[in-house]
């Protein structure tokens, strides 16, 4: 029976119960017909849209929007993401049992109930034009960090074969998959190293560990940068990330207080997105790292590189966070949660090694663990059951409220729909929107980044000003089945000269017509 089946197999419980919580927690987003900030381009123009990704490069997202055979259905995506999730806690689950030596039940139900749950990660599938992309690009680099310890840790070529093509799709398939990749390989790094720790010097040499990551480094760096090479050749019409890199146009100061700004953030959950017990986990691996060390062989190798390795894992979720010099959207710190869930996957793996070395004569804190080992065992299962329940409450919350949102922008949009029609003639008139109406929620609600926010509210002081927000407005209206010519870029202008002369909605003289275009103005400027 291969790996695979018996990780299956053993695990068959732990895929139940993500299941039932991966849908408790967002079932009733992925399933809904509600529309969200990009989806409405997809809807009404997928060519335009599916042009940007590629000019972003994106190529990969486009090429799985292909083989699946998908532009835009929302059941059918919530059920891929469904399936995709599922697949992506198999593999990464498997991928930490096959390096580290140990297929831990609990451990594997740590790291997919917590990923399973992640806020960060609502606010990323929000945008469900791609959240069933995104799911299978996780599968893909799962598949890429089993297939480089193949290759790295067992010599075996297969792995090359595997690694290699799965990281140059994930990698041109949306950008943070490059750091979800490489915070994946630090983890690979921590397990393999662990897993020599109660073993002696002959075991593991530093030879051996070198050769092990050099090996990552020159297949990492190869694919990068062929995947650099033809993006920038075939498809990339601009740096997507250049753009966003505080370094080049802040302090330098001012870009570290950024950085440690937001360390300081995740760790004491100043938002919504960043749960207060991931602080508890910190601190958790931390202890029983140091622990493990102690009680290992002094002449071991392993000890310095699993303190290394230790540290590079804490700090891989901050790593675009140090290179753009400033706090990366939330959407794109994937590599958080992907932490977040191996923390809880390593505090049942390391009390386990714990106990294994105080059955081999370990030291005081091994033998704690081994008479303690159940009452540590319920206060883990305790801990993730509160960052569960905390997640779900702030996933929840969220879709709710961007149920609000979408429920009042139907009405808004239908509303204005119904004086534009009564202003058209024959031959229909462009549509140009001035000012903004940000949603209108009950007191239950929250804005998240994206979530929560109207249509009605994006893009509104972008130039030049009133174009991109009526194309936003006009592909809202369209997903409610009335389709209005958009302006160009000089009926925008023109019309901007009207602007002051109007009032604005819902009084008379807010929507006006104005050489051959209806100009509404929404709100005072």
């Amino acid at each position: 029976m291969t790996f695979g089946t018996m990780h299956l197999k053993k695990n068959r419980w732990v895929w139940v119960v993500t299941l039932i919580c991966l849908l408790l927690c967002r079932g009733g987003m992925l399933f809904s017909n509600v529309v969200g900030i990009d989806t409405e381009a997809i809807i009404r123009s997928p060519e335009n849209l599916l042009g940007s990704w590629l000019a972003t490069g994106r190529q990969g997202l486009v090429f799985m929007k292909d083989i699946l055979f998908e532009i835009y259905n929302p059941v059918y995506s919530g059920i891929c993401t469904v399936i995709f999730m599922m697949v992506a806690c198999y593999l990464w689950t498997g991928v930490f049992s096959y390096v580290s030596g140990t297929d831990h039940v609990l451990a594997n139900l740590s790291f997919s109930v917590i990923l399973s749950s992640s806020v960060i990660l609502t606010e990323q599938f929000y945008f469900k034009l791609q959240s069933m992309e995104i799911s299978l690009a996780f599968c893909l680099i799962a598949a890429a960090l089993q297939g480089m310890f193949l290759f790295a840790g067992e010599r075996k070529k297969l792995g090359l074969v595997i690694a290699v093509p799965t990281m140059f799709l994930s990698f041109c398939s949306y950008q943070v998959m490059v750091a979800l990749f490489l915070g994946g390989t630090c983890i690979c790094f921590f397990l393999y190293v662990m897993r020599y720790m109660e073993e002696g010097q002959e075991k593991l040499t530093l030879r051996k560990v070198l050769i092990f990551v050099a090996k990552y480094v020159v297949v990492f760096l190869a694919v990068f940068l062929a995947n650099q090479i033809v993006t920038k050749i075939w498809f990339s019409q601009g740096d997507y990330l250049a753009n966003q890199i505080y370094w080049t146009r802040e302090e330098p100061l001012t870009c570290i207080w950024n950085i440690f700004k937001h360390v300081g953030g995740v760790l004491l959950g100043t938002n919504i997105y960043y749960c207060k017990t991931f602080a508890c986990y910190v601190l958790i691996f931390l202890a029983f790292t140091v622990l493990l060390m102690s009680a290992g062989k002094k002449k071991n190798v392993a000890r310095p590189f699993l303190a290394l390795f230790m540290i590079a894992v804490l700090g891989s979720p901050f790593l675009m966070t140090i290179l753009l010099g400033e706090q990366p959207v939330v959407r794109s710190q994937l590599v958080l949660p992907f932490i977040y869930a191996f923390l809880a996957y390593a505090a049942f793996l390391l009390m386990e090694r714990l106990t294994d070395l105080a059955k081999k004569g370990g030291n005081r804190a091994c033998r704690h663990f081994e008479k303690r080992r159940e009452a540590w065992t319920v206060a883990l299962l305790i801990l993730l059951t509160g960052t569960y329940l905390l997640q779900v409450k702030y996933s929840s919350l969220l879709i709710y409220s961007d149920h609000v949102r979408y429920q009042n922008d139907v009405r808004l949009a239908e509303s204005i729909m119904g004086k534009l029609d009564e202003m058209q003639g024959e031959d229909e008139c462009p549509v140009v929107f001035f000012g903004k109406k940000e949603a209108v929620l009950n007191p239950s609600c929250v804005q998240g980044e994206t979530m929560g926010h109207s249509f009605f509210e994006w893009d509104t002081e972008v130039d030049p000003r009133g174009y991109y927000n009526s194309l936003r407005v006009i592909g809202f209206m369209s997903t409610l089945g009335r389709e209005y010519p958009a302006p160009t870029m000089e009926q925008v202008k023109k019309a901007q000269e009207m602007e002051n002369k109007m009032t604005a909605w819902p009084k008379e003289g807010s929507v006006i017509k104005q050489n051959g275009v209806i100009i509404v103005k929404l709100s005072e400027r």
